[in-house]
């Protein structure tokens, strides 16, 4: 978990580094008492978005948060 947790907030500094148009502020790891996994885009005008990443690798992780930003 807490490699996933590095690398969601990693992935989220390269887009919001990287990629100005989608005014990314920062990604957060969210782990639910369930087990289900999401990452957290905050966007800088107060949107946010909940992708469910559980049981991805961070491959699948990637592709997830990819499609849901197009």
């Amino acid at each position: 978990m807490e490699n996933k947790k590095k690398f969601v907030h990693e992935l989220g500094k390269l887009l919001g580094k990287y990629v100005y148009r989608l005014n990314i502020k920062e990604f957060e790891y969210l782990k639910m008492e369930n087990g289900e996994e999401y990452v957290m885009i905050l966007f800088n005008d107060g949107f946010q978005k909940k992708i469910c990443i559980t049981g991805d690798s961070e491959l699948a992780v990637m592709q997830d948060v990819a499609k849901r930003l197009s």
